[in-house]
């Protein structure tokens, strides 16, 4: 089961959550072998002593994050977060200049054909 990522979400608080996952394995907290083992390959046939004894680096951390929210990799997690800004930059615009809106809303009605792909 996957976490749901925040309607505002943002890259640095997720990783403040990969660097707080690194101290609380570094600190044998015992939830976070469970979570290691479910989300990163190399630690899910390791012992709960290994897993602790185990390296655990900033990139695998990221990893754990990444797939808790639903995405394959740290990466794919970070290209979402940076469309969802574009998107949220677009709809500030739009709010900002409503007059554009409605210059678009009247060429769709005028000529809709010359839009088609």
């Amino acid at each position: 089961m996957s976490n749901q990522l925040p309607a505002q979400p943002s890259l640095e608080q997720l990783k403040n959550q990969a660097r707080d996952l690194q101290k609380s394995h570094q600190n044998g907290a015992a939830d976070t072998g469970a979570r290691l083992k479910e989300f990163l390959p190399r630690f899910a046939a390791l012992s709960a002593s290994e897993v602790v004894a185990a390296k655990l680096t900033l990139r695998d951390a990221q990893q754990v994050i990444a797939r808790e929210y639903g995405f394959s990799s740290w990466q794919k997690l970070k290209q979402h977060l940076e469309e969802a800004v574009d998107f949220e930059v677009l709809f500030q615009q739009v709010e900002a200049r409503p007059h554009y809106v409605a210059q678009v809303v009247r060429l769709l009605q005028n000529s809709p054909r010359d839009l088609a792909c």
